[in-house]
């Protein structure tokens, strides 16, 4: 049984893992390490609306959305596209997983691109949790980062993915860190409150 993450060449081939994650013999890929998991868990505790852009297979809406409070919910975004005709196998994982683990009925999907004004007005207000993990690229953010701005209440937190190169694995130079370091670092509307592996989490003044 593969529990934790597959290997790469296992996770490439996304309709594969999804008939063994079916049958409980291995767990969907996630692209964040235990400590970012931890620390994500951490800080959507109690929290009670939620935004994740970036849902690939549900590891991490399945740790936010039973870290929230009873009622809380969570919005995730992804276009979760299909091939051939075929249901997408994230999506699928993603959906499994959520039940699974009890908090489907606490998620709410919103099928598309980030940079999508149809998808970006379905977005709630007064969101008081945001995980961003989606296009990597300087543009990607700089989206995503007018949806934080926009969406996310006084005091609510952000978690930023791959906005920080890890000492270890230097090639995760994505356009993601430049833009936190030429714009949301030094944004004064913000306190950054920790780097955790190659994720920063900041509270809204």
């Amino acid at each position: 049984m593969i529990k934790n993450n597959p290997p790469a060449w296992l996770y490439r081939r996304p309709r594969i893992l999804n008939l063994l994650h079916s049958l409980r013999l291995a767990s969907p890929h996630s692209q964040m390490n235990q400590i970012e998991k931890d620390c994500l868990k951490k800080y959507a505790s109690g929290k009670s609306n939620a935004l994740e852009i970036g849902t690939y297979m549900g590891v991490t809406a399945s740790i936010i959305a039973m870290s929230l409070e009873k009622n809380g919910e969570l919005i995730c975004v992804d276009p979760f596209e299909s091939k051939n005709k075929k249901q997408n196998p994230g999506f699928i994982m993603t959906e499994r997983e959520l039940k699974r683990n009890q908090v489907f009925h606490k998620t709410r999907f919103l099928f598309g691109y980030s940079n999508n004004m149809e998808i970006i007005n379905k977005i709630p207000q007064q969101l008081d949790f945001i995980l961003v993990d989606g296009d990597h690229s300087y543009k990607g953010l700089e989206n995503d980062w007018q949806i934080v701005l926009s969406k996310l209440t006084s005091k609510g937190i952000v978690c930023l993915h791959d906005t920080t190169i890890p000492e270890n694995e230097p090639y995760r130079n994505f356009g993601s860190v430049a833009y936190f370091n030429d714009v949301i670092k030094n944004d004064s509307n913000f306190v950054l409150l920790e780097t955790v592996y190659s994720m920063n989490i900041l509270r809204k003044k």
